[in-house]
């Protein structure tokens, strides 16, 4: 009896073990695995702050602004006037009316269209001269520049000022038509003090031949220019250059310009050195009392074809290639046969 009961009693404290490691289990989960969540859920958010690549924090921050740090193009008309130059070109020209001028200098304009000093100007401004010397807008001293190439049938050339670091003129791109407002910027009469006029575009393809130069076709307008505004950039109000002043007629307010579109492509091939359409002369077509026609010569590029020849200011070319020159007042045949050979 005593025996039952005494294996009664192990039997129900072995069961009681039991349950209490049964039971103490469910609570010890509770206990271990609360701490496994917390972990989990403080680690995600811990993470990305220290593992983001450089490279994606770089792409969003926003870049900085460029500033520019040298000298930019003309954005307006009035800008446009710090890069228009006053050129002085020294030295002895003939004039057919007064025999031969000694150590005369003549004034005329050009515009800067690059930082490093190259500009552009007019043929009949500067071939011949002993030196030029260029004003800048704002300064009383001169600078020297030299000659890089010309063309004396699309009377343009391109010098070079010394120095650098200059404001600069951009050449128009877009489609120049009649209305287009434009201002025509330089230096007439010798004055030192730079003007500019307002006008219009009157007609997009005017007559080019005159007695100094051949060209097919340059645009009219009508924004006043005097003697000495040759080789002045006539620009649109953003201060882009549409065209390079080169003659008038104050007389029917008729004005011409050398269209950008056509002088962009020659300037680029004078500025790298090379003459066009040239033997060296600053010449224009005349007709003498006696019925003599050809090319007066004002003056001669040292060096020049024409030079090596022997051809002296106060000459008159008549004939080229057996061809008897200007017998219309213009320079178109003498051009005609310059484009059709070389120098």
């Amino acid at each position: 009896m005593k025996s039952y009961r005494m294996f009664g009693l192990l039997l129900l404290l072995f069961l009681a073990l039991a349950l209490v490691a049964c039971g103490g289990g469910e609570e010890g989960a509770e206990a271990t695995v609360e701490p496994v969540a917390t972990v989990a859920q403080v680690q995600p958010t811990e993470a990305p702050a220290t593992e983001v690549p450089a490279t994606e924090v770089a792409a969003t921050t926003a870049p900085e602004p460029t500033v520019p740090t040298g000298p930019v193009a003309a954005a307006s008309f009035q800008e446009a006037i710090n890069a228009t130059v006053q050129i002085v070109a020294e030295g002895s020209f003939m004039d057919p009316e007064f025999g031969m001028q000694y150590n005369s200098a003549g004034a005329g304009t050009g515009f800067i269209i690059d930082p490093s000093g190259i500009a552009v100007t007019n043929n009949h401004v500067v071939t011949g001269a002993a030196f030029l010397q260029v004003y800048l807008q704002g300064e009383d001293e001169p600078l020297n520049a030299r000659v890089l190439g010309v063309s004396e049938c699309s009377d343009l050339a391109v010098i070079d000022i010394e120095g650098d670091g200059y404001p600069f003129l951009e050449w128009n791109t877009n489609p120049v038509t009649l209305g287009t407002e434009i201002y025509a910027l330089g230096y007439p009469l010798g004055d030192p003090e730079p003007t500019l006029t307002r006008g219009v575009i009157s007609k997009e393809e005017a007559g080019g031949e005159t007695s100094w130069a051949s060209v097919d076709s340059v645009l009219e307008h009508d924004a006043t220019i005097n003697p000495g505004n040759s080789g002045g950039p006539l620009v649109t109000s953003d201060g882009k250059v549409v065209g390079v002043n080169y003659a008038g007629a104050s007389d029917v307010n008729q004005y011409f310009s050398i269209n950008a579109s056509d002088a962009r492509a020659i300037v680029e091939q004078l500025r790298a050195g090379t003459d066009l359409d040239s033997i060296g002369v600053n010449g224009e077509a005349v007709m003498t009392e006696d019925e003599i026609t050809g090319i007066w010569v004002a003056s001669v590029e040292s060096g020049s074809p024409a030079d090596r020849v022997g051809v002296e200011a106060g000459d008159i070319i008549t004939m080229l290639e057996g061809l008897v020159l200007s017998t219309d007042g213009t320079m178109a045949d003498y051009c005609d046969i310059l484009r059709s050979r070389n120098a």
